[in-house]
């Protein structure tokens, strides 16, 4: 889904940072739960230190984040200084009651500052007006059953228990096969037998 595909972009972009010659401006990318960042919100809003909210949501994030280290900090405080921060943005609909804030924030503050980003949301979670001028507005296209096993192979392969169950699958649809050949087959032969009983009858006539 959403989530799976900004991994894997932030892995390309990563993969890419690594790989730039050092002569060229580096693009940093950062992958942002909006689930994660509310909570962050809620969090503040509810404290008692009387600490001032930071206004930019994005440094206010990595400022917060625990799970950084400070230097991997450092760098991406100073990758959003020098507007060389790649944004991953991931479920603004799930930001509840602090949705609407982190969508003005995006619009109004981000878009100026010439920010690349990405954003993801259900079409139903987000005001879609707030994005149809600025945004180029993409749909997800559900997965085939051939491609959800291929990506399911990737990640359990060698796993028995993967390994059992796709022989179990591959069995059921072997069996759906047959019982739908055996239905058809036995569809015929009765219209067959219907259509040979009409032409006797009207020869009894």
């Amino acid at each position: 889904g959403k989530s799976w595909s900004l991994q894997q972009l932030l892995y390309f972009l990563a993969d890419a940072l690594v790989s730039e010659k050092a002569d060229r401006i580096h693009l940093v990318p950062l992958l942002l739960p909006i689930q994660k960042l509310a909570r962050m919100l809620r969090q503040q809003s509810k404290g008692c230190s009387g600490e001032e909210l930071d206004t930019n949501l994005v440094r206010f994030f990595i400022n917060k984040d625990d799970n950084l280290s400070d230097q991997t900090r450092q760098m991406l405080l100073q990758a959003l200084e020098m507007r060389t921060l790649v944004l991953l943005m991931d479920g603004v609909d799930e930001a509840a009651n602090v949705k609407q804030a982190i969508e003005d924030f995006v619009t109004k503050q981000l878009l100026p500052l010439g920010i690349p980003l990405v954003l993801t949301s259900r079409p139903e979670g987000i005001r879609k007006r707030l994005y149809a001028r600025d945004f180029v507005i993409m749909n997800l296209q559900p997965l085939t059953s051939e491609e959800q096993h291929q990506i399911a192979e990737r990640q359990l392969r060698g796993d028995p228990l993967f390994e059992h169950l796709a022989v179990l699958n591959a069995a059921r649809k072997s069996g759906q096969q047959a019982s739908k050949e055996h239905r058809n087959f036995i569809k015929d032969r009765l219209e067959v037998a219907t259509s040979g009983r009409d032409d006797e009858f009207e020869e009894l006539l």
